[in-house]
């Protein structure tokens, strides 16, 4: 059963749809098509698909036609993307995380069961 609801979802781009060198040189990062497919099915599905990127974050280099180029080489379906300012973090640690290469299935029913299990474990994270 396909759910009427559209989410806002945002994705994060290297080690996530793509693997990119530890030299962070994003020219040579090689994308995870599985992953992609996956993402562009939420998009096909009426989600609003936002990539959001650090890419750029420590360098201050503004990456975002590069990055345009390299969605647009792999097929990616997306509304907008994002980049500066994304925090320079080591670990994120969120109650609305997903990793695309753990779900089996991603897709838009999943991702609200998801989402109503965490809302039921920690209602006082919820945002009103």
């Amino acid at each position: 059963m396909q759910s009427n609801k559209k989410l806002n979802i945002y994705v994060d781009i290297d080690e996530t749809i793509c693997r990119t060198p530890s030299t962070r040189n994003y020219s040579e990062s090689v994308p995870i098509q599985n992953i992609i497919e996956k993402i562009n099915k939420l998009y096909d599905e009426g989600n609003t698909i936002v990539y959001w990127t650090s890419r750029g974050c420590k360098s201050k280099k503004d990456y975002s036609e590069f990055t345009k180029s390299q969605l647009e080489k792999w097929g990616c379906k997306y509304h907008k993307l994002e980049s500066l300012p994304k925090p320079n973090y080591d670990i994120l640690i969120d109650d609305r995380t997903i990793n695309p290469l753990v779900e089996k299935e991603l897709n838009i029913n999943n991702i609200l069961e998801i989402r109503d299990h965490f809302v039921q474990q920690f209602p006082q994270n919820t945002v009103q």
